[in-house]
């Protein structure tokens, strides 16, 4: 009688670790469910709130070749602080003291803001910043 009870008891013990483990591998699919549209929202609603066009003073230049292209790194200075301008290769890189139009983006929840070098046209309406929306 002592086997038949063990073995009861040991296939009770089996069917509720089994319960365990089918509950924390529901709980851990919806976690990993949340937290993937969770990181998607975020990244996809962290858009650019705030677009303005300054002016940029270009100091030294340097080539950086990579597998496919080569890319300029320009150092910048913009509204007192310097920033590295990746640019597209071109055939003149920008003399030291050139004054760069550059697109400033901000991003809505990180504050972050990224610059771009855009044509020098977007910038001549006025010497101020100027702001779109």
């Amino acid at each position: 009688m002592d086997n038949r009870n063990e073995s009861t008891h040991e296939r009770l013990n089996r069917e509720l670790r089994n319960m365990r483990l089918r509950d924390t591998t529901t709980w851990a699919g919806w976690a990993v469910l949340f937290l993937s549209v969770g990181t998607f929202a975020f990244f996809s609603l962290n858009t650019p709130v705030n677009t303005r066009y300054v002016d940029g003073i270009a100091g030294p230049s340097m080539s950086m070749p990579t597998e496919d292209r080569i890319v300029i790194v320009t150092r910048v200075e913009v509204e007192g602080r310097t920033y590295d301008l990746r640019l597209p290769s071109q055939l003149v890189h920008p003399a030291v003291g050139d004054t760069l139009c550059l697109r400033a983006s901000e991003r809505r929840f990180t504050g972050h803001t990224t610059y771009y070098n855009v044509s020098r046209t977007l910038c001549d309406g006025s010497s101020a910043t100027q702001q779109v929306d």
